[in-house]
């Protein structure tokens, strides 16, 4: 008997992410409802309200005056040809059937199915996910194998791929940098043997955004080409749709240090390996524009200062053993 582990490295596949903004709770217990916002932990779980120690460590950001709010251009996807659009003509896509989905904020998207059995999403913010139906399935060979290449020889080959990929089909024009390369790595153990043997089931091209020279930053930023042994094997771009809005006042920095220091997060609750907060290192704050899942129903993107940093909090667990955590967290810019 086998048991069969799938690792996805730098989250490869991962359509939103957790911000962490307050990184001493357990997402897997009681998960963060949205930035910024945290839901009521369980009674078992107790609540400690100690004034932690802040120290500023960051070099605070130069930031202009004023910066624009973008606003999203809302389209309807149950009104779309798939292959009418430019990933459609990319990918060669033609519709064979369709589901329309409303999640709870009421935003719309369209799965349409190919007689491939090639899956293409469209979201009512302009953001597409398209992906073959063998992108990361189990029984794909490795790729790192079939290619006969290592792994850092690898990255550079997925990276110039990308970039040819994206430059002939022109599906973004402008405003993103590679970030990194990122493989989807599978393990199967024998529970007999306790052997376990490893492969590279695909990779992923990650790259980031920016805005008005202005780096964003939050699921809604995501723009990623997936590989596997057939070549180009999906495409996901999670970026909405935007137009120019209001030009807004931006405040200072040390502002926003002290907004965050008056919320009060670090001693909000705790958990249970953790302990109590005694310190929040702030190791760095940066001027973004935060840019939420596809599927949120955003109505505009503006900028936000990204305040982030460690969390140190002594272990209740009987050991006297410091732990620390890292956090995130958004305080509006304007």
């Amino acid at each position: 008997m086998k048991t069969k582990f799938i690792q996805l490295a730098a989250s490869v596949l991962a359509l939103s992410v957790s911000t962490g903004a307050f990184a001493q709770t357990d997402n897997d217990v009681y998960n963060n409802d949205g930035v910024n916002k945290v839901k009521v932990p369980p009674r078992d779980v107790p609540v400690i309200s100690v004034k932690p120690d802040f120290v500023l460590t960051a070099k605070l950001p130069s930031v202009p005056e004023s910066l624009t709010v973008f606003n999203v251009v809302a389209v309807d996807p149950t009104t779309i040809d798939p292959s009418a659009t430019a990933v459609g003509r990319a990918f060669g896509f033609k519709s064979a059937a369709k589901k329309q989905h409303v999640n709870s904020k009421k935003s719309v998207s369209v799965l349409h199915t190919d007689a491939n059995n090639r899956t293409l999403e469209l979201f009512d913010s302009g953001a597409v996910f398209v992906k073959n139906e063998t992108l990361l399935d189990e029984a794909s060979p490795d790729l790192l194998a079939s290619l006969k290449l290592d792994r850092e020889t690898a990255k550079k080959y997925f990276a110039e791929k990308s970039r040819s990929f994206l430059s002939e089909t022109k599906l973004v024009s402008s405003g993103i940098t590679l970030r990194d390369i990122t493989f989807g790595d599978l393990s199967v153990q024998s529970v007999r043997s306790k052997l376990e043997t490893k492969k590279v089931i695909a990779a992923a091209a990650n790259y980031s955004l920016t805005l008005n020279g202005i780096p964003a930053w939050g699921p809604g930023a995501a723009t990623r080409v997936y590989f596997d042994t057939k070549g180009v094997s999906g495409f996901y771009s999670a970026a909405p749709t935007l137009k120019q809005g209001d030009i807004a006042r931006v405040i200072k920095p040390e502002a926003a240090v002290e907004k965050y220091i008056a919320a009060g997060a670090p001693s909000t609750n705790i958990r249970l390996h953790t302990g109590v907060v005694y310190k929040v290192d702030i190791s760095k704050v940066e001027l973004v524009y935060y840019i939420d899942a596809s599927n949120s129903a955003q109505k505009t993107v503006a900028p936000q200062y990204l305040i982030s940093g460690q969390f140190y909090g002594r272990d209740l667990s009987g050991e006297k053993t410091d732990v620390a955590s890292d956090f995130s967290y958004l305080v509006p810019a304007i």
